[in-house]
């Protein structure tokens, strides 16, 4: 990203900076976190499309749960005091809502046409990150909740499949009967012969015998 880039994009980060310390943010460079109960940290960071991309000189924003439990499938290391987005196993992209930007972001060059958009996205990205505060509201979660979040410009998922997210948090939490149904109830619903499918199983089989689950009753 070039200088003028780099400063523009500063100056709209500074921009919303008091907004998202007023919701308990803290911030470095381009990224905000905000740790939640159970050691959930939420994230928040204003992305800028790299040199070599079509989208180059534009941005977008990504919301993230990071669920340090998440580390026991993935192993991954521990980020310690800051998180960045591909830590988070919960993630939301939100970029304009206009069809015609290159790869739903906005133009950095242009930020006085985009703030009053870029703030709804925030309005909208914290909405989703206060349904997601602590384990309980993992285990709870219903993922027909995102349906009410996903706009054109907008893409919620997960980026780690929920029920082996539960699964983690089950197994950290001592609840180890638990979370071995979780993960025996999500295998079978694992029917799909597609080799995505068949080879994403067979990971987690295996995975489950290094922490001693069962994969069948």
């Amino acid at each position: 990203m070039t200088s003028s880039f780099v400063e523009a994009l500063k100056g709209i980060v500074g921009h919303f900076g008091p907004t998202m310390k007023r919701n308990g943010f803290k911030k470095r460079r381009n990224t905000f976190n905000r740790t939640e109960q159970d050691q959930l940290v939420h994230v928040v960071s204003f992305c800028s499309l790299p040199a070599y991309s079509i989208g180059h000189g534009s941005f977008h924003l990504e919301f993230g749960v990071y669920v340090p439990a998440a580390r026991i499938y993935t192993g991954n290391p521990d980020p310690r005091s800051w998180v960045s987005a591909p830590y988070c196993s919960m993630r939301a992209k939100i970029g304009p809502q206009s069809q015609f930007n290159f790869h739903h972001s906005w133009p950095i060059d242009d930020c006085s046409k985009v703030l009053m958009e870029v703030s709804a996205a925030i309005e909208r990205g914290l909405a989703f990150l206060s349904l997601l505060r602590s384990h309980e509201d993992i285990l709870c979660f219903d993922e027909s909740e995102l349906d009410r979040f996903c706009q054109f410009g907008s893409d919620f998922g997960l980026g780690d499949r929920l029920e082996i997210l539960r699964t983690c948090i089950q197994l950290q939490t001592n609840q180890r009967l638990e979370a071995q149904e979780t993960l025996i109830d999500y295998l079978n619903t694992c029917t799909s012969e597609e080799p995505r499918i068949i080879h994403h199983v067979t990971h987690v089989r295996k995975w489950a015998k290094t922490v001693n689950l069962k994969t069948q009753r």
